[in-house]
């Protein structure tokens, strides 16, 4: 047994259901997302991106320095060269998101995010040996059906290209993930901020390059500051703290409320209604999530020693 599913095994049952409890608001916050990006009035993406990257910098910085008394790069003694290799993947996470959500839809895009599960689990794998339960693997098949409910009607009215980005942003971030966990750092903060500071000074750049004017208006401002806020900077903190307590690929399945909730958002602001196959699909999705959840509190429950006789 690896030393993560020691600890894992180890932790009590209040510790496994608070990190479930936390991946969990990780997910709705997350959803938010592509509400706020149909809310924009611009249809720049790097001017976007520009704003959203420096918006989640700035949230992290000030998040670090109010965690660690004034000290912004104190964990790179901590981390070193694996600050930016982090913040490289949360950036690559980021952008392919958003320009997936320029060439398709909401819906699209967040369905193939569901795939994350499985990657980080193979990567997991592959990488660290971690183990997989197999209530966990039956629940990502369960996401990965639901999946191919939802994607079977919505391929064919185009965004491929789109659905390809969603694709390259599952493949980052469940590297993100998998990395956060194999670090073992005791705050991963630092990597989103650096990877939003990586994320700014690209996007700058393509701006610039590409004539764009990286000035937005105010209103669109206020919305790329409320992605960077609310949507990851909220995100990530349930996300970061929630991950060090379950497995990684627990914690990816449970962060599928995202994907359920997302679409929803879209649907009541802009009356953009799922199909039939997507509501199929999403109800798939969300059975994966409570048989991961249940198995969790009840594995956990098991492990909680009797209480101690009375004298």
């Amino acid at each position: 047994m690896s030393a993560t599913a020691r600890a894992a095994a180890a932790a009590p049952a209040g510790g496994h259901l608070l990190g479930a409890g936390a991946v969990i608001l990780a997910g709705l916050c997350w959803s938010a997302g592509g509400l706020f990006f149909r809310l924009l009035e611009s249809s720049a993406v790097w001017p976007i991106l520009t704003w959203r990257f420096g918006a989640v910098a700035l949230f992290f910085a000030f998040y670090i320095l109010l965690k660690r008394r004034g000290r912004l790069f104190a964990f790179w003694s901590e981390l070193g060269w694996r600050a930016p290799a982090g913040g490289l993947l949360f950036a690559g996470a980021s952008l392919f998101f958003i320009f997936a959500l320029s060439y398709t839809t909401v819906f699209n895009a967040l369905v193939m995010l569901s795939i994350q599960p499985l990657l980080a689990a193979g990567l997991a794998w592959v990488l660290r040996r971690e183990p997989v339960r197999p209530v966990t693997w039956i629940a990502m098949l369960l996401a990965v059906a639901g999946i191919a409910v939802m994607v079977w009607d919505s391929l064919e009215s185009g965004g491929f290209f789109g659905n390809l980005l969603a694709l390259g942003s599952s493949v980052c971030f469940a590297g993100y993930t998998v990395f956060n966990r194999a670090i073992g750092a005791r705050d991963t903060a630092p990597l989103v901020m650096i990877g939003g500071l990586i994320g700014m000074a690209l996007s700058l750049g393509m701006s610039l390059a590409g004539g764009f004017d990286p000035l937005l208006s105010l209103g669109d401002v206020g919305l790329c500051f409320a992605m960077g806020w609310l949507h990851l900077g909220f995100g990530f903190i349930f996300f970061n703290f929630g991950s060090r307590l379950i497995p990684s690929a627990e914690a990816l399945v449970l962060a599928q409320t995202e994907i359920i909730f997302g679409p929803l958002w879209v649907w009541l602001a802009f009356g953009e209604e799922p199909t039939a196959f997507a509501l199929w699909g999403g109800l798939v999705l969300f059975a994966a999530v409570l048989l991961q959840a249940g198995d969790g509190l009840r594995r956990r429950a098991r492990v909680i020693p009797p209480p101690a006789a009375q004298p």
